[in-house]
């Protein structure tokens, strides 16, 4: 089913393996919506590269399947090590505090566990 992603953060170190050129691509629910892609050329990169989701008026966007591609590598190298992806999603309003409060003895006397 569709999730609503608002970020993507890569983890790199600048060795030899790491990537010089990504596309990050997120495909919609629907076939005819086709996929969005981004590229991403990277220069020496070292700690965390933030990639936004978000389109212009920072509404998350709606996907089921995100790929990640690596299409070149610096110093042609012949593999890339990605240290870690992280995957953020909207922050969404808890519904702890929506539930309503317990007035009577008979509900406030299992309110808490010991």
């Amino acid at each position: 089913h569709n999730c609503s992603l608002s970020s993507l953060l890569f983890s790199w170190q600048y060795p030899s393996w790491t990537s010089s050129s990504d596309t990050v691509s997120v495909c919609q629910w629907k076939f005819n919506q086709g996929s969005r892609a981004l590229q991403l050329e990277l220069v020496e990169p070292s700690g965390w590269i933030h990639v936004p989701l978000t389109d212009n008026h920072k509404k998350p966007t709606r996907t089921f399947m995100i790929q990640i591609a690596v299409l070149a590598n610096h110093q042609n190298g012949r593999d890339t090590h990605m240290r870690q992806i992280k995957i953020y999603t909207p922050v969404e309003e808890s519904s702890i505090g929506k539930f309503p409060r317990c007035t009577t003895i008979d509900f406030m006397m299992y309110r808490s566990i010991r």
